[in-house]
């Protein structure tokens, strides 16, 4: 496995690269943390050195981050010693910077805007398992469980610093078997941990640090800290890991990459922006073909005040399970449309006062096929009075998307609780700018949609679309890049296709699935959560 990860490192520091704002253009900043297994007990500089070796090996010098320095005493071949490890630290020890030996009292929040990291790579929980310390939690005392304190860690890290990306450890194993069963059941709940961040939008991803370690290379004389080679182990999964999660968005509430979000809040009108002509699904404009409404049961008799122009009356989902299509006439403009900004209110003295949806958009190329601008979640500033919101997306250049057929929003439940309320949505925009006979020229092409659902609890639909009759091959590979399965192996026509990715003999994890044709390939993760 190890010649395999190597082959693909140069594409995983492109990707680094091209994430970090603040990074310089060759040293992604890499802050680990965790408890001694970051800092290297047992086997000094623990999966740092031979991570930084890696990264040297392909002419690339990493800066690692954090509040601390070796430590354990690092080998003088590892340059770079910073980190965020802390001996003996549990989780909630390692959020807060409690001062156990010395370490200063500096909480999580404050030392990422000390050293700005591209990404934190987390394996944290050993200390709390082997201390068995209120596992399952304590309402009396106010103690949450060892996953919640995992959550909670993970929430802090994605609020604060949501251009982070985090990878989250299921964590290596121990030569103790009372304390190995905590582990298993403790790494069985992280995937989950990691779906409800990736739903709310945030750069988040796991990998198993249990199942790649043999039982020698997992614990020393403690039981618990890797032997060199388990070290060793360890820095090829992290690679792995950091390959795996991609270019991922990022959707904090409220924007998305190159999307900004503009906020206007108004005391005395339920309307937070003038009204404009150039608002493509406003009810009887001749932009629009149909809308349809799925899953509503708000309101009675309201949904279309959704996009009627006037932000009046309010509706809501009352489960959180609404999904509104927009289909755009294509007969007036056969190349699409541009979308140039997308509004929506919501506020009001009914409780109603969240926004939370996602944004997906198909092309006048591909109908059949659907592509995720973002996550979107947006709360007025003053829940008490009768106050308007609005969140407004747009790009700093260029539309959001181009030769638009159709717009969906998917309402979600907002991420603090609550329901999805609105009062208009206005998708704004103009047609592609191209002349019909340019519009019929546009070669369409090979496109693999995104999974739905995503995370799932067993099967997943996938959508793709072929510009011509080919072979096409769909398989589906695990985070180790073993293939789990083969959906599709035949010659499909021209047009959209759709193929069923049935994950039920699997166990929970990250898949890829991939779409392999003389075109080309594609690739699309799904997140299985059962």
């Amino acid at each position: 496995m190890r010649h395999c990860l190597s082959r693909v490192f140069v594409l995983l520091t492109c990707c680094l690269f091209a994430a970090s704002a603040a990074a310089q253009s060759n040293a992604p900043r890499i802050m680990p943390l965790g408890d001694s297994i970051t800092q290297g007990a047992a086997a000094p500089g623990g999966y740092r050195a031979p991570l930084y070796d890696r990264f040297v090996a392909a002419g690339v010098t990493p800066n690692f981050v954090g509040a601390q320095s070796g430590v354990f005493g690092d080998p003088d071949t590892l340059p770079d010693h910073e980190h965020d490890g802390y001996g003996g630290y549990r989780i909630d020890q390692i959020a807060e910077g409690m001062g156990l030996f010395g370490a200063p009292d500096v909480p999580i929040e404050v030392r990422l805007d000390a050293w700005d990291p591209t990404v934190v790579l987390l394996h944290a929980g050993t200390n709390d398992l082997v201390q068995d310390y209120y596992l399952d939690g304590d309402k009396v005392l106010g103690i949450p469980s060892v996953i919640e304190r995992l959550e909670a860690l993970v929430a802090r890290i994605t609020t604060h610093s949501p251009e982070v990306y985090v990878v989250v450890a299921q964590i290596i194993p121990s030569t103790f078997e009372s304390v190995n069963e905590r582990i298993e059941a403790f790494n069985a709940q992280i995937p989950g941990l990691v779906a409800r961040q990736q739903a709310l939008g945030y750069r988040v991803g796991t990998v198993d640090m249990y199942a790649p370690l043999t039982p020698f290379e997992a614990g020393d004389f403690s039981g618990v800290h890797p032997t060199a080679e388990g070290y060793r182990t360890m820095a090829d999964v992290w690679l792995w890991a950091l390959r795996a999660i991609g270019p991922v968005p990022n959707l904090n509430p409220g924007r998305d990459d190159g999307v900004l979000q503009l906020d206007a809040v108004s005391t005395t009108s339920t309307r937070p922006w003038p009204p404009s002509a150039t608002d493509l699904i406003n009810v009887g404009t001749t932009t629009l073909e149909r809308a349809v409404h799925q899953g509503y049961d708000g309101l009675p008799n309201s949904v279309e005040a959704l996009h009627d122009g006037q932000a009046e009356g309010g509706t809501f989902d009352a489960d959180n399970t609404w999904r509104s299509t927009f289909v755009l006439n294509t007969e007036v403009n056969i190349a699409g449309y541009d979308l140039t900004e997308i509004r929506t209110g919501a506020g009001g003295p009914f409780g109603i006062f969240q926004q939370a949806y996602e944004v997906w958009w198909s092309s006048v190329d591909a109908p059949t096929v659907w592509n995720r601008l973002g996550g979107f979640h947006h709360i007025p500033l003053n829940l008490t009075s009768q106050q308007a919101s609005g969140l407004v997306l747009r790009k700093e250049e260029g539309p959001l998307a181009s030769g638009v057929k159709a717009v969906q929003f998917r309402f979600v439940e907002p991420p603090v609780g609550g329901q999805t309320g609105y009062y208009e949505i206005e998708v704004l925009g103009a047609p592609a700018g191209q002349t019909q006979a340019q519009a019929r020229s546009v070669a369409p092409r090979l496109t693999l949609g995104p999974a739905f659902p995503n995370p799932t609890r067993r099967t997943a639909e996938l959508s793709f679309y072929l510009p011509e009759a080919l072979p096409v091959r769909v398989d589906v590979f695990d985070m180790t890049g073993r293939q789990v399965a083969v959906l599709l192996d035949e010659q499909r026509g021209a047009g959209g296709h759709t193929v069923q990715f049935d994950a039920g003999h699997l166990p929970n994890g990250v898949y890829s699935v991939r779409l392999e044709t003389p075109l080309g390939v594609q690739a699309r993760r799904v997140t299985l959560l059962k």
